[in-house]
């Protein structure tokens, strides 16, 4: 596009060549509408000045072609940056006003060399822009994942958590297995203990799904599945233990490699849905593979919760029927409130005699005291 100093030094030349060549014509003319009278003939210095006025006058006529040259050269010029220009000008007079914010945006948008490289190099391409968001978005959800902390458990037990990083499952034990397997001498025993830095991981309850826990460590992994009742208890459906018996436990044993032993299809420490279940005396649980027992689960210090855990803690306990009295023997544990009742009867009726006779002591000792009065 012409600039307005351009554009008005055209039409100035454009102007003058006009005039240059107006005047001109209207010389010729006069030299041809009057003729002149004959003139004696001229001296030498006439001569010259004639001379000089013819040679004046080509030289006009020269610059003034080289000026046409240029003004066609230069109008030529313009119409074609016109030409390239003219888009701009348009969106330029769309929104005159935002020109430069139209120019800043741009500037933005221009992407690096770096970028150009690795967008021929991939089949999709986005803009900065959308790089800017994606990036962003990213950074965003990070941030927020890294905001949850992750909800501590209690000291030596064994936990799951959710996807908020909450703690939905907690179980704390002490479990030996005693496993019976073949070996060249006939059959073995050998002992296996869970240990308390073992790693846990398993499923949170839901609608849906069952709550699990796998406790695992070396080649073991000791399994416990959860479920819901129709009287809003939870239970223990299922335990399993996976061991491998070509481990150097199991000295000499035939047909080495991975086993699995499971419970039977019995329901285990009900309690409702609000509590954990608590046992300190051991609890034993025959594991089977096939129809073979091979497996004898012994668990004491027993604590589960798989359903409502708040604030990463157990709930109040459930207890079983078993007390552990001097670490060995087992007596049942009375979980009704018979006894505390019957002593709280007797307690209540042994204070009430004594008020009777206090109040009989006290009305006999004043009638007497009157009498004795009166006399």
């Amino acid at each position: 596009m012409l600039s307005k100093s351009k554009f008005f030094s055209v039409v100035y030349l454009t102007i003058y060549l006009l005039a240059a060549g107006y005047a001109i014509e209207e010389k010729d003319e006069e030299s041809t509408d009057f003729p002149r009278e004959p003139e004696k003939e001229p001296s030498e210095e006439k001569e010259e000045e004639i001379k000089d006025a013819i040679e004046e006058e080509a030289t006009l006529e020269k610059n003034l072609e080289d000026d046409l040259k240029e003004l066609s050269t230069d109008i030529a010029t313009a119409l074609k940056n016109n030409e390239e220009d003219e888009p701009e000008a348009k969106s330029s007079e769309e929104s005159p006003t935002n020109e430069k914010e139209k120019e800043s945006e741009e500037e933005t948008t221009i992407p690096s060399e770096e970028e150009q490289k690795s967008d021929e190099s991939s089949d999709f391409k986005s803009t900065p822009s959308e790089e800017k968001l994606e990036t962003t978005s990213a950074a965003s959800m990070l941030d927020t994942e890294t905001s949850i902390e992750k909800e501590e458990a209690p000291k030596d037990t064994f936990a799951v958590w959710s996807s908020k990083r909450k703690i939905c499952l907690l179980a704390k034990f002490h479990a030996v297995f005693s496993i019976m397997y073949s070996s060249k001498g006939g059959e073995q025993k050998a002992e296996i203990t869970v240990p308390k830095n073992g790693y846990s991981k398993g499923k949170c309850g839901s609608s849906t799904k069952s709550p699990l826990l796998q406790v695992s460590w070396q080649k073991y992994a000791f399994t416990m599945m959860f479920n819901k009742t129709e009287e809003d208890n939870w239970v223990v459906t299922s335990m399993e233990l996976t061991y491998d018996t070509s481990e150097p436990l199991f000295d000499g044993a035939t047909n080495a490699g991975k086993k699995t032993a499971r419970s039977k299809s019995v329901l285990l420490f009900e309690t409702p849905l609000q509590k954990s279940y608590y046992c300190p005396a051991q609890e034993t649980v025959p594991m089977y593979t096939g129809n073979k027992q091979v497996v004898t689960a012994r668990i004491k210090e027993l604590q589960l919760q798989p359903y409502e855990v708040e604030a990463g803690q157990f709930s109040p306990v459930h207890r079983c029927s078993k007390v552990i009295i001097d670490g060995l023997e087992e007596t049942p544990f009375v979980q009704d409130e018979t006894v505390p009742l019957a002593v709280g009867c007797t307690l209540a009726l042994i204070t009430l005699f004594i008020l009777v006779g206090f109040s009989i002591h006290r009305a006999y000792h004043a009638a007497k005291v009157d009498y004795n009065s009166m006399e």
